[in-house]
């Protein structure tokens, strides 16, 4: 009888899950629509949605007129049931927004590291946040360092934290799912998310800026962090006689040592478009880059490069994806 029970309940969550993706997916919709949507049955569907009703996961919008004179009510996915907290920092300051689950801001601002006491202010902000907006219920943070399950490191620039589970932290302090990742991982996430056509391809982005240079990649839409969270870290890479990250905190780079980096990285993973971020820093001309490569490999395998000016837009969208994959399990986010 116990197994029955169990076996109920999950079959009970994964008909309110495809409920919740096709009341996302088509917006102000009927239960019979869901019902075709989902391929339940109609009682199946009417008592689930009821349910969401109740809970304040789904609100009931008003009623429609069908043909045949009949009204049906409307139901859409409450946005505010949920939000999340987003944030990162680089320097001394923290950049942050709460998030509803269409992936729109309620809510953002910054404020200023004091001492270079990362935790402190984290700790504060994350309380602060609780309290004005109670139905926060996942964080998201990108952080300059190497993550490997929540655990920093690689991050010269911050002592303090360097060793330190960040991720851990959170979670026991304030009793909340929270993920803790790379700033260039969370950056080509947020670039990707918003270039559909490619959602399959091989992508890297290369960082340069004020936490020194790093690289994200996803190969075929897929992230690559390592088994370690040691991928991407391109400041270890040895051009002549000294790393890239050397070389970068020097400020003697040059097209040469950024066409060496990208004919690395496409002897392993043949990208299709490489994404070059800058933050507080210049990229060499992209046109000397190209003119490198063509010298060193075929003309067709060098990968498209583009520049992207806005660096915390796209970090910020990835964000935004990796803390409301956290509630993947109660809702569905993204159509």
């Amino acid at each position: 009888m116990e197994n029955t029970n169990v076996n109920t309940s999950i079959v009970k969550e994964l008909n309110t899950q495809l409920i919740k993706r096709a009341i996302l997916k088509l917006g102000n919709v009927t239960k019979s629509q869901v019902a075709r949507e989902t391929g339940l049955s109609t009682p199946t569907t009417n008592k689930l949605i009821d349910e969401l009703v109740i809970k304040g996961e789904v609100i009931d919008t008003g009623d429609t007129s069908l043909s045949g004179g009949r009204n049906a009510k409307l139901y859409c996915f409450n946005k505010n049931f949920s939000q999340t907290l987003c944030m990162h920092f680089e320097k001394n300051e923290i950049w942050y927004q709460v998030v509803n689950l269409n992936l729109e801001t309620v809510s953002k601002a910054s404020v200023e590291v004091i001492d270079f006491e990362h935790l402190l202010q984290i700790d504060k902000l994350i309380e602060d946040t609780l309290l004005n907006f109670e139905n926060i219920k996942a964080i998201s943070i990108g952080v300059p360092a190497g993550v490997k399950e929540g655990k920093l490191f690689f991050i010269p620039d911050y002592i303090k934290l360097s060793g330190f589970n960040l991720e851990k932290h959170i979670r026991e302090k304030f009793n909340i799912p929270v993920i803790v990742e790379n700033d260039v991982n969370a950056a080509i996430l947020g670039y990707h998310s918003l270039n559909e056509e490619l959602s399959h391809e091989n992508l890297v982005a290369i960082y340069l800026g004020s936490n020194g240079p790093g690289s994200g990649i996803l190969v075929n839409g897929t992230l690559i962090r390592g088994f370690s969270g040691f991928a991407g870290e391109i400041g270890f890479m040895k051009i002549e006689n000294k790393t890239f990250q050397e070389i970068v905190t020097e400020g003697s780079y040059k097209d040469s040592d950024f066409a060496t980096i990208i004919l690395s990285i496409c002897t392993i993973i043949n990208p299709k478009r490489i994404v070059l971020f800058s933050f507080q820093l210049e990229f060499p001309e992209i046109a000397s880059i190209r003119i490198l490569l063509e010298k060193n490999m075929p003309i067709e395998t060098i990968p498209e490069i583009i520049e992207e000016k806005n660096w915390h837009y796209y970090y910020m969208e990835g964000l935004k994806i990796l803390a409301q994959e956290l509630l993947e399990k109660g809702y569905t986010l993204k159509k």
